[in-house]
């Protein structure tokens, strides 16, 4: 059996995802590939400037990437409902990054 890859994910044009933690690890990887697979997608992060110099860095990888950052910490419920209405509506994917400490 063939390994997954992040080469297997489809096109993505017109959809909006949001990622969590993306500006570092996991999230920021994931952004990377679902903005190759042309996907608008939403960085949703507590630290935002670490989180532009993230976006910056993907998008001279990626002069074409659609990329916007947005605060967003999922301990926080406030900051949850401040996420704008108008990309809650129209998002295609959430993806949670999520580092489990013990």
């Amino acid at each position: 059996m063939r390994k997954w890859t992040a080469a297997d994910i489809p096109d993505q044009t017109g959809r909006l995802v949001v990622v969590t933690g993306a500006n570092s690890g996991l999230g920021l990887e994931t952004t990377r590939a679902m903005a190759q697979r042309q996907a608008h997608v939403i960085m949703a992060c507590r630290n935002l400037e670490k989180a532009e110099v993230a976006r910056q860095e993907l998008l001279r990888q990626l002069p074409q990437a659609q990329l916007t950052v947005r605060a967003l910490d999922l301990s926080r419920q406030a900051s949850v409902h401040a996420l704008p209405r108008r990309f809650v509506r129209s998002i295609s994917a959430l993806i949670c990054s999520l580092i489990m400490r013990g």
